[in-house]
């Protein structure tokens, strides 16, 4: 058995030397061999508990051996926020999702939400989320929504994915590399006539076999077109 590369770095500080150890982890888990050559454990692995030093656990072997997903990054290219009927509001919004790692993020739909506040301390959910690869228009996706056959169920539209970056389907969405993909909610008018000029919205999605949660964040103005209240991206 190969034992990990070791690099030594002697630091001289005040008449006094210290020496850190540097070992290379790539090749973890590393085993340690009983020195005294007694009893039925000859080898085991250690793992570090604060200031303690123990055996490791399974559950601690299988989180070295499998391989740790990256969190990609976010970027939120455009955005709209419209009044679209008597009861509802619609959020359309352009995301640029940065990922570079290895293996495959798959974000269940089920355990995303898309979220609204202001400066004010209101907020609240979307009553509706969906997620889409094809460019809409806020009008496009109102039809859509009331086309769906429940507040829960609108439909997946899955045109124009790239299979080898993203794919989009009724139940998921699977991050295979970098790539565009579009977010569109409703939320109540009852809920968004009580916010201020200045709202925002939050995505989080949180992706299978992770300790962590992928956010996106868009900043909106209020502004007034032809009579009709719209809140605008506002890229600063």
């Amino acid at each position: 058995m190969r034992p990990p590369d070791l690099t030594e770095i002697r630091i001289h500080y005040e008449g006094s030397q210290l020496l850190a150890l540097c070992f290379e982890t790539d090749r973890a888990p590393f085993m340690v061999k009983n020195p005294t050559g007694l009893g039925p454990i000859q080898f085991e692995i250690p793992w570090r508990d604060g200031t303690a030093t123990r055996s490791a656990k399974r559950r601690e072997l299988l989180s070295i051996l499998m391989p740790r997903l990256e969190m990609p990054t976010a970027e939120v290219l455009s955005g709209k926020i419209a009044v679209t009927s008597n009861t509802s509001t619609n959020i359309l919004i352009k995301v640029y999702i940065s990922y570079t790692g290895k293996g495959e993020l798959v974000f269940p739909h089920h355990k995303t939400l898309l979220k609204i506040t202001d400066g004010k301390g209101i907020e609240g959910e979307a009553d509706r989320f969906h997620c889409d690869t094809k460019t809409r228009s806020i009008t496009d996706f109102t039809r859509m929504m009331y086309s769906a056959a429940g507040n829960n169920a609108p439909p997946v539209v899955n045109v124009d994915a790239v299979p080898d970056r993203i794919e989009i389907t009724s139940s998921e969405v699977v991050v295979r590399a970098a790539s565009i993909f579009y977010v569109t909610a409703t939320f109540s008018n009852q809920l968004v006539s009580s916010l201020g000029d200045d709202i925002s919205v939050e995505g989080v999605f949180s992706p299978l076999g992770c300790d962590w949660v992928w956010r996106f964040k868009a900043n909106f103005s209020k502004k007034k077109i032809d009579d009709k209240t719209e809140w605008m991206f506002n890229k600063k």
